[in-house]
């Protein structure tokens, strides 16, 4: 009975009776899903940085189009950052009711709806609340995905996969700055 007890889904045991995880590991150190919960938490980071810095480079342009005052700017602007702080509070309600999964995937959805939203406005008031729908899914996922990380990191790799949303938040904001260069 012990020997079963100790035996792997590959049906070997090591002498000293302790079960052996001997599933293929990408990189000598990770599994495939660990990797991609990884990649999924840097592209949250990637994101919410973006986000945050994309707009120096794209209001003079969005000022022109839609002939914005300097108040007007100013609201476009600060909208994320409204909806983020209404997005993580509601973040962690989200996570606890229907698991940091699917509150992840629900701030993926809110980004692809709120560029969506921006790239076809028809005016100042759609744009703001388009700049609101962002706002929200980056605040969602800025309690989310660290979370869903550190939740399924192991505890010795657990410190890195956190600060790894951190350094992508980073890397977004380098990124918008490329951008919005390139414009």
């Amino acid at each position: 009975m012990a020997t079963d007890a100790a035996q792997t889904d590959t049906g070997t045991t090591p002498s000293d009776g302790a079960p052996v995880d001997d599933r293929r590991m990408i990189f000598g150190r990770w599994g495939l899903w660990l990797t991609m919960v990884g990649v999924v938490t840097m592209l949250a980071g990637l994101l919410f940085g973006y986000d945050q810095g994309v707009i120096s480079g794209a209001l003079p342009l969005i000022t022109k189009d839609f002939g914005l005052t300097s108040f007007v700017s100013e609201i476009v602007t600060s909208w994320v950052t409204i909806g983020a702080l209404f997005g993580a509070l509601a973040a962690g309600m989200m996570a606890d009711a229907i698991g940091r999964k699917k509150t992840g995937i629900i701030a993926g959805a809110l980004f692809m709806a709120g560029a969506l939203i921006e790239a076809f406005a028809p005016g100042t008031f759609v744009l703001v609340i388009g700049r609101f729908v962002i706002g929200f899914g980056v605040g969602i996922a800025s309690v989310a995905a660290p979370l869903y990380a550190a939740e399924m990191a192991p505890r010795k790799t657990r410190g890195r996969f956190v600060s790894t949303y951190q350094l992508a938040i980073t890397l977004g904001i380098f990124i918008a700055d490329i951008v919005d260069d390139l414009l």
